[in-house]
C-alpha cells in the first residue's frame, strides 16, 4: 500500500490517501473532487502560487496527452505537415523551398502509410 497525493487547485489543498481505496477524494475545504497526482510528484507550499500554476499546467498537459490515441496524434501531424506545405508553396520562392517541400511530402507519405496500416 502506498499513499498518493490528491490536490485541489482551487483551494491549494493536498491530502494523502491510499490509491486503491480512494476513487473519488473530496477537498476538505470546498468539497469538490480533487485531482490525483501520484506519489512521486511533490506538492508545492500553499503560498507559492507560481508553483501551483505550473503544477496545474503540467497535469493538464499530461491528461490531454494520455487521452489522445496514436491515430489522432498521427492525424494531427499529417494536418500540420499539409498546412506547412500549403504555406511554403504560397510564400517562399521556388529555389529556396524545393528541398523542404520534398522533405514534407516524404513525411506526409510516411504518415499516410502509418495511418492506413493496421495498428497491432
Amino acid at each position: 500500500m502506498r499513499n498518493s497525493s490528491w490536490v485541489c487547485f482551487d483551494c491549494k489543498e493536498a491530502v494523502r490517501r491510499d490509491r486503491e481505496r480512494s476513487n473519488d477524494v473530496l477537498c476538505p475545504s470546498c468539497g469538490n473532487s480533487m485531482t490525483y497526482l501520484g506519489y512521486k510528484i511533490p506538492v508545492p507550499p500553499k503560498r507559492n502560487t507560481k508553483k501551483w500554476l505550473e503544477l496545474r499546467e503540467q497535469i493538464l498537459i499530461r491528461k490531454s496527452y494520455t487521452n489522445k490515441t496514436e491515430s489522432s496524434i498521427l492525424h494531427e501531424q499529417l494536418d500540420a505537415c499539409t498546412e506547412e506545405l500549403k504555406m511554403l508553396r504560397k510564400a517562399t520562392p521556388s529555389s529556396h523551398r524545393k528541398s523542404r517541400v520534398l522533405e514534407l511530402q516524404n513525411k506526409r507519405n510516411r504518415l499516410k502509410a502509418l495511418i492506413a496500416s493496421p495498428i497491432e
